[in-house]
């Protein structure tokens, strides 16, 4: 659900006027989307909240049947109550596959794509929500737990949330980081060129692509 984790308009040097496919048929989206968490190119600090990211993700998910057959911290939810965080998860779950398909770009961590010819994705829910992945994790996150009978777990839910709030500013740091390594190359070698498009999107912080 990353940049990157997550980010949710991806960088890119490729014309606008040319077929955008979606996702599924994206330049090795599979492959990106199954590589480990912790990856060469990855920000630093995109490492480490993406280990605490998955520990409070896993922490939240194991809490809820603790919670429903041995704690009961919360009085459970009702009948209405429940049916709503069913259907806040399965309006999550939608949302985060919608993104996937829109953003072939939207990978496990943060980090520059450009070998991939990463470009701008301003179509499905990217159209409407800034971080679309990320909507769909909280809505999921919150309705799981109602659903299944926590409402403890509702709350504990929003370790993960908080976790992925950190890394939205993480992965909007990329746009500016990828200027400076462009600018610095074309210093460097004044015959290698990249699209102005690109260093123009960076510059005015385009979005992330989760």
């Amino acid at each position: 659900m990353v940049a990157s984790v997550g980010a949710d308009r991806p960088l890119g040097d490729r014309d606008d006027r040319e077929p955008r496919p979606p996702a599924t048929r994206g330049p090795g989206a599979l492959a990106e989307r199954f590589k480990p968490p912790i990856q060469a190119g990855q920000p630093r600090a995109d490492k480490l909240v993406v280990l605490v990211l998955i520990a409070t993700f896993a922490g939240a998910i194991l809490f809820i049947p603790r919670d429903v057959f041995v704690w009961r911290l919360l009085p459970p939810p009702g009948g209405f109550v429940a049916g709503v965080g069913l259907g806040l998860y399965l309006a999550g779950s939608w949302i985060v596959l919608a993104a996937m398909r829109a953003n072939a770009f939207a990978v496990p961590v943060v980090k520059d794509q450009s070998e991939r010819r990463q470009r701008v994705v301003d179509s499905g829910p990217y159209a409407l929500v800034r971080h679309p992945m990320y909507a769909g994790v909280v809505l999921a996150l919150i309705g799981m737990p109602l659903w299944l009978g926590s409402t403890a777990g509702a709350f504990v839910a929003l370790a993960p949330i908080a976790v992925l709030a950190v890394r939205i500013g993480i992965e909007g740091t990329l746009p500016a980081r990828h200027a400076r390594r462009l600018s610095g190359l074309r210093r460097a070698r004044p015959g290698a060129t990249h699209s102005g498009r690109l260093v123009n999107s960076a510059l005015s912080g385009s979005r992330n692509p989760t």
